[in-house]
């Protein structure tokens, strides 16, 4: 019976603890489909791979999402056509990188900073690294199905409809879309 009081326990803290997270994820990334425009954004990241990673990693350090919110955020990037380099980048180092953890880095070492400094500059070079590394593999085709899916996004956004419901039907299909990829 302590076992499965313990493994309760720890079911539940972990929820409790990337439940916030995840709900911050989703809002960053439904704030990303309905208010930013599709165009603009992609023209703020650069085609060049290299550069596309440098800029993705230090987009980590503006948004506020940690481990279990920046899956949503990676996701709508990709699907608004941000460049790969820049969409795994940002996936790699906005856990250690963002706002949230860097306060936590300095309440843990406060004397320390040059401990903090040299936790971002690592964590931002291997999202750099890790990002150009995966843009270096050819996109794949999309299939007439995901094709589909993005039309009637843009379809539903643009036609005036219900836009609440919209949102909250994007949200759904980003988490939806989170979990098939972790499937693969």
């Amino acid at each position: 019976m302590t076992q499965i009081s313990y493994v309760f326990t720890l079911f539940i803290s972990l929820f409790i603890a990337s439940v916030p997270s995840l709900l911050a994820g989703i809002l960053v990334s439904s704030g990303l489909l309905a208010f930013v425009d599709r165009h603009r954004l992609v023209s703020i990241f650069p085609r060049n791979r290299i550069l596309g990673a440098i800029v993705g990693s230090s987009l980590g350090m503006l948004v506020p999402v940690c481990l279990y919110g920046n899956l949503p955020v990676t996701r709508r990037l990709l699907v608004q056509g941000v460049p790969l380099s820049a969409a795994v980048s940002f996936l790699v180092a906005a856990p250690t990188v963002n706002p949230i953890a860097i306060a936590m880095t300095w309440l843990a070492f406060p004397q320390s900073l040059r401990f903090l400094f040299l936790r971002l500059l690592l964590a931002w070079l291997t999202g750099v690294i890790i990002g150009s590394l995966f843009s270096t593999y050819p996109d794949k085709p999309r299939s007439q199905a995901e094709a589909n899916v993005i039309a009637s996004r843009s379809t539903l956004l643009t036609a005036g409809t219900d836009r609440k419901s919209t949102r909250l039907n994007s949200s759904h299909l980003v988490i939806s879309y989170a979990v098939f990829c972790l499937k693969k």
